[in-house]
């Protein structure tokens, strides 16, 4: 060991219970060391603050950190397991997180463009290769050309959850930024460094007017100084860290900390699709009403934000909404209002708003409802279909045009089938479809035609060949009325279904399935022979368990 300022002193290989292997991290409130804890045998990390004599208010801050960690308890919250004193160091022990921070994963990716990055964040970096775990599921609903924005924003819903875990328990962490979240050899996001955080159970701590953070990732408030701040920090944070997820850059750079918080304090940042158009622009609203200057315009709180990101990745609709021109100016004159100019510039703008007040009040909501439907065309003819039907139900809210809105549903679906197949061969879609009956929906057409817009699963049945297979969609437009043959091919669209097998002498068997993108679901039925259910029945299973129900049943969802 070095005896360089802010190192253990030469030679020191043992702190009380734990044996230093080798430094793997150091900051501003210490090193961290990778350590042998000798009583339970097991490796872990250990924090030191090193150096004798330290004044009581760094000492006790140390401190703080190990407390506000340690009383917390969340997957994403790396867990303190002891802290201790040994010659005048102070440590505690944490949790050994054995993959790499979020940081060297962007880092390996600086030389990309974002634009081109068509798989997921742990495969576009490799992680997946080195740490299996890490290999992410198919997301149903984002074919590639959003697979890996929406990677980003499933890792950042779940430091959202940690995050409001810590804000239930007090704790503000204050330093949200990539080298502070440690990707699990498990596949889940850890945060960890608790050094800046406040923790507003602590009557000792100083409330200072300093700026506390890392600059690029500081919310406004705290560039300022204020001494003021709330778990709203953390949601800046978190979504400075989405921002560069996407984009590979922060949203605000400058060659020296106090160019980048005067950028923060009066710039606004690049919008991420204008860095990388593969951002959905649902997902572009939810990162620009994290980096919102004033603390009211952003999420309220961390759990609100992690059920916006979730509505994103499961297709819904998301409560942030971006602002109209009227509250953008308003937000510019406000900004600015200190400068020489201010005042003129408040003025002409006035005079130029309270002319247009009620033709931008008229017509907002139609120029947004316009964009949403080209917005829905766009990402249907990407492949994006999940995506698309968000968009137009968001137009049908602003446009309030029920015909409007459908009729520019059918155009764009039309569109899309056109590209396929022709119109010469098929004709229009809407008559396609009208004219699909029973077993055609077994055409490879109808097949080919959902596979472009919601992708594919199959279902493969192993059992023997006298067992007849019959299905129904019971979810969205997929939903269907009637039972049908499971497809020869053992090709569905994704979705909810009810299989049927039935089998002589046997009860019928009703099984709920789901087919996922890219999954093959195989199904060995088990029959009860048919003495041992009651005449006029059938045995139903669901994931939920299995249960005997009258046949006239048999129709209803489960």
């Amino acid at each position: 060991m070095s005896d360089d300022s802010g190192s253990l002193p030469t030679g020191r290989r043992q702190l009380g219970d734990y044996v230093l292997l080798e430094e793997i991290g150091r900051g501003g409130m210490g090193m961290v060391y990778r350590a042998r804890q000798i009583s339970l045998d097991r490796e872990v990390a250990l924090k030191v603050l090193p150096s004798v004599g330290l004044d009581p208010e760094s000492v006790a801050r140390f401190q703080r950190e190990a407390e506000a960690a340690g009383r917390l308890s969340h997957p994403g919250i790396v867990p303190v397991y002891g802290v201790g004193s040994t010659d005048g160091i102070h440590y505690y022990a944490m949790e050994l997180v054995e993959g790499p921070s979020l940081y060297i994963l962007l880092d390996s990716l600086r030389d990309s463009s974002p634009a081109e990055l068509r798989q997921t964040l742990m495969e576009e970096t490799a992680m997946a290769a080195v740490f299996p775990s890490l290999r992410e599921q198919p997301m149903p609903g984002f074919l590639t050309a959003a697979l890996y924005p929406a990677s980003c924003a499933a890792l950042a819903a779940e430091v959202a959850g940690a995050l409001h875990v810590a804000h239930q328990g007090k704790v503000i962490h204050r330093d949200v930024k990539p080298s502070n979240i440690l990707i699990h050899p498990a596949g889940r996001p850890v945060l960890v460094d608790f050094g800046l955080a406040r923790d507003e159970l602590s009557f000792s701590m100083t409330q200072t007017g300093d700026a506390v953070g890392t600059p690029s990732y500081m919310a406004p408030e705290q560039a300022a100084g204020s001494k003021h701040v709330d778990a709203r920090v953390d949601v800046y944070g978190l979504g400075a860290t989405l921002y560069e997820m996407l984009t590979l850059r922060p949203p605000f750079e400058g060659s020296h900390s106090g160019e980048i918080m005067q950028a923060i304090l009066e710039e606004d940042p690049v919008s991420p699709r204008r860095i990388n158009p593969r951002v959905p622009r649902t997902l572009e609203t939810i990162v620009l009403s994290c980096l919102a200057k004033e603390p009211d315009s952003r999420y309220s709180s961390t759990a609100d934000l992690q059920s916006d990101l979730r509505a994103f990745l499961s297709g819904g609709s998301i409560r942030a909404r971006r602002p109209g021109v009227l509250e953008i100016v308003g937000r510019r004159i406000k900004r600015n209002r200190s400068t020489a100019y201010a005042g003129l510039l408040s003025v002409m703008l006035a005079l130029l708003v309270g002319l247009m007040v009620g033709l931008v009040d008229l017509n907002n909501d139609q120029q947004q409802g316009r964009l949403a439907l080209e917005n829905a065309k766009i990402l249907l003819l990407e492949g994006d279909a999940r995506g698309a039907h968000a968009a137009y139900d968001q137009a049908l809210i602003l446009l309030e045009d029920d015909k409007r809105v459908a009729d520019a549903r059918l155009e764009s679906f039309s569109e899309v089938f056109e590209v396929m197949y022709g119109k010469a061969q098929y004709g229009p879609l809407d008559e396609f479809l009208a004219n699909l009956h029973g077993d055609d929906v077994d055409r490879p057409e109808y097949h080919a035609f959902h596979r472009r817009l919601r992708g594919m699963g199959s279902i493969e049945v192993l059992a023997d060949s006298d067992v007849e297979v019959w299905l129904r969609g019971i979810e969205g437009e997929e939903f269907e009325a009637q039972w049908r043959r499971l497809p020869r091919d053992g090709w569905l669209s994704l979705g909810q279904y009810l299989l049927r097998l039935e089998s002589p002498e046997m009860a019928p068997l009703i099984r709920a399935v789901e087919v996922e993108r890219d999954r093959r679901l195989v199904l060995e039925p088990q029959f009860t022979p048919t003495s041992l259910v009651p005449e006029g029945s059938c045995l139903v299973a669901s994931p939920e368990g299995a249960g005997v129900f009258a046949v006239d049943r048999m129709e209803l969802t489960l």
